[in-house]
């Protein structure tokens, strides 16, 4: 299997991203260690609370990208395989996508 990495290449790409990563960051350490009160908050303690806040902030975050159309591997095509010059001409010129249409 070989291994590729992309990086963003569009706004909503990144956008993306940055929700995700925002919502990973409200989960960790340093902002639990705000909510471990023995404070209540709607009769729960409060890091009760915040954990569930995080598990309704992370699925509006995967509702949020998947309406921005960031939908992964189905953007990219397969790599054409070595020796294959037709599907290497057409991959560049983007012939794959007409197709699909």
């Amino acid at each position: 299997m070989q291994f590729r990495t992309r990086r963003p290449r569009t706004a909503r790409h990144w956008l993306a991203i940055a929700v995700v990563v925002v919502t990973m960051l409200l989960g960790l350490w340093p902002a639990i260690v705000l909510f471990d009160t023995e404070q209540l908050i709607f009769g729960l303690p409060a890091l009760v609370t915040w954990s569930v806040i995080v598990t309704v902030l992370t699925s509006v975050a995967m509702v949020v990208v998947n309406g921005l159309g960031v939908h992964g591997t189905d953007e990219v095509p397969e790599p054409p395989e070595p020796g294959d010059d037709a599907r290497a001409s057409e991959a560049a010129s983007g012939a794959h996508r007409r197709e699909e249409s």
